[in-house]
């Protein structure tokens, strides 16, 4: 909708406070005096800023809220928020939001912690989208991989007025083309109830997939009462997945491996990353099985680096007397003083040695099962990485074999998801050793800004030096050639057999030789200082090539953090990134990193049908 205003004679406000325009893009103000054109050529007079929100007079009496039930395993996603009526976050999710500890600053680019700054809590509304009702009301976010998908929610309808009698209101649903809202056997429109003042459960039915569209709840003077807002399920995100067997390399080993790949089919792994966990972010995985696919280590060679064969477990390669490690990792990148080289690059080196000698790698999520254990020190039931970010591996140990909960954690880690948690109370050094990570990787992409833009200004200084050398040797080649054509007039002068100046002729031509000789030793050295310069300038070229894949990489960790903002306290949210006991759920913020990473690293989109 478009607002046009055409104004025969002039317009006089007066304005007691302040006159505030908003416009998503440029304002222009078109007269014979001013014209406002954006930041880059015109009048600024600070920021852009998002419009205020503004809550309109909807008479209505009462707000239709929904959540999952209960017995909500991750059959589907949903994420919502919950205010109190002064638009006061109380969850997120499920989780309380007091368990909200520190949030990703973009300005200041650190998490900042809760305690200090209660208003950074205020971000994460961000993440939703608020509509104009008479409450504070967040939208909340439903994604339905499967087409006919019937999913159940809970649906609280809350009076406007605390305390009014809402029995007599009606609550039905807009028609929607994609999606059915069922409620005691009456669909969408038709539906025609009552509130009681209890949860009501309802189903929602995905039965064709569309672009993002609004599923409208509406009061019986249709009225828009509440919202869901299923995300755009048009395309899935295809995800690779091979299985990758780790056991001892004794004669019982295809036995091992064969019982490793029953249980994995028996306990139905596959369909759960499919129907419980990655299917939230649309992500629809094939795990590829094949025994070949498997590395039977020698526990005595491997024994005091990679393995401890008294305790029967894996653990990481460290330096004997203490020092620091080298190691080369999946990008042939060599990494260099490591306080360890982990069990991830020794498996993916060996994987990668036995079945991608071609150099071509799997495009997909590399999943290591194993029926050993981790070093019981290292409490890893399973172990990934986030960083570098194009990381494919994920491996589950035999402590987690069963735990399916493990595999979805461990996939999305290599799929750019951190933990939901900063710090650990149990754990007195994670918080600083999680700041010193985050501040060394800042550190170090300043230190690599700053030697390229000292590497561009010596090119800069190279490329003048060689500007004024080429202009200073081009001016004389033009004296020598000057006193060459005068060498050249006195030499024929002197062999004239008449010429009565011989010698005077002879002493002149020396010694125009002699400066020529001068100046050409000078353009000679101006030759080798261009030579040095031209060759500083390639080493720049490659020193800042170099630096700039350094600075990609940097950067794309960077954003890891970026993107992972919201912090909790350890163990209090259902979060599948978080370690508590029972975890089934991403966010939708979440959703759309693992979503991203697919399309840059994995796999492919493909027609949701």
């Amino acid at each position: 909708m478009s607002k046009i205003s055409i104004v025969e004679g002039d317009i006089f406000e007066v304005v007691g406070g302040n006159d505030v325009s908003y416009a998503k893009a440029e304002i222009v103000n078109s007269g014979s005096n001013v014209i406002q054109v954006g930041k880059e050529n015109g009048i600024v007079h600070g920021t852009n800023k998002q419009a205020p929100f503004i809550e309109f007079d909807t008479q209505i009496a009462l707000v239709v809220e929904f959540e999952p039930l209960a017995s909500y395993d991750g059959e589907f996603g949903f994420d919502w928020l919950k205010c109190d009526d002064s638009d006061n976050v109380l969850k997120v999710q499920t989780d309380d939001i007091v368990n909200l500890e520190y949030v990703f600053d973009d300005l200041k680019q650190e998490y900042i912690s809760v305690s200090t700054d209660s208003s950074i809590v205020n971000k994460i509304k961000r993440e939703y989208k608020k509509i104009p009702l008479k409450l504070p009301y967040y939208t909340p976010w439903l994604s339905l991989l499967q087409i006919n998908q019937e999913i159940k929610l809970n649906m609280i309808c809350k009076p406007v007025i605390s305390g009014e009698d809402i029995t007599n209101e009606e609550v039905s649903f807009k028609k929607n083309d994609f999606y059915e809202v069922i409620i005691d056997g009456q669909i969408n429109e038709n539906i025609k109830y009552k509130p009681d003042g209890k949860p009501k459960e309802i189903i929602i039915k995905c039965i064709s997939s569309s672009k993002q569209v609004d599923i409208t709840a509406i009061d019986k003077n249709k009225k828009e009462v509440g919202q869901i807002i299923a995300i755009d399920n048009t395309k899935a995100f295809d995800l690779p997945i091979r299985l990758v067997c780790v056991v001892k390399d004794t004669p019982n080993k295809e036995a091992e491996i064969s019982k490793l790949i029953s249980d994995f089919k028996t306990d139905n792994i596959e369909g759960y990353l499919n129907k419980n966990s990655l299917n939230q972010a649309l992500i629809k995985t094939a795990v590829e099985i094949d025994s070949k696919y498997h590395i039977a280590f020698d526990e005595t060679d491997w024994n005091g680096t990679f393995y401890n064969k008294a305790g029967n477990y894996f653990t990481n390669r460290k330096d004997s007397a203490g020092g620091k490690v080298s190691y080369i990792d999946d990008n042939e990148d060599e990494q260099k003083n490591a306080q360890y080289e982990h069990i991830l690059d020794k498996f993916l080196r060996d994987y990668k040695t036995a079945f991608e000698a071609d150099g071509r790698k799997f495009r997909g999520i590399l999943l290591f099962i194993t029926n050993i254990k981790k070093d019981p020190n290292d409490k890893e039931g399973g172990v990934s990485r986030t960083k570098p970010v194009n990381f494919r591996e994920a491996i589950v140990f035999e402590t987690n074999l069963k735990n399916k909960s493990t595999y979805a954690h461990e996939i999305a880690h290599a799929l750019g998801l951190e933990h939901t948690f900063w710090s650990d109370i149990n754990d007195i050094d994670e918080l600083a050793k999680n700041e010193k990570s985050l501040n060394d990787l800042k550190n170090n992409i300043k230190s690599n800004e700053n030697a390229k833009a000292a590497n561009i200004n010596a090119k800069k200084a190279n490329d003048e030096n060689i500007r004024k050398n080429s202009s200073t040797k081009r001016s004389n080649e033009e004296i020598i050639k000057k006193r060459q054509a005068e060498i050249d007039k006195w030499t024929a002068e002197m062999n004239k057999t008449t010429y009565p100046y011989k010698r005077e002729a002879k002493i002149r031509i020396d010694d125009l030789k002699a400066q020529n000789k001068k100046t050409k030793a000078i353009n000679d050295e101006i030759d080798e200082i261009t030579k040095r310069n031209n060759k500083a300038n390639d080493d720049i070229k490659i020193y800042n090539e170099n630096i700039d894949k350094s600075l990609k990489k940097q950067n794309d960790n960077f954003d890891v953090y970026k993107n992972n903002k919201y912090k909790f306290i350890k163990n209090s949210t259902l979060n599948i990134m978080d370690y508590s006991s029972k975890i089934n759920i991403y966010a939708s913020w979440q959703w759309r990193i693992i979503q991203n990473d697919i399309k840059s690293y994995y796999g492919s989109t493909t027609e949701n049908k």
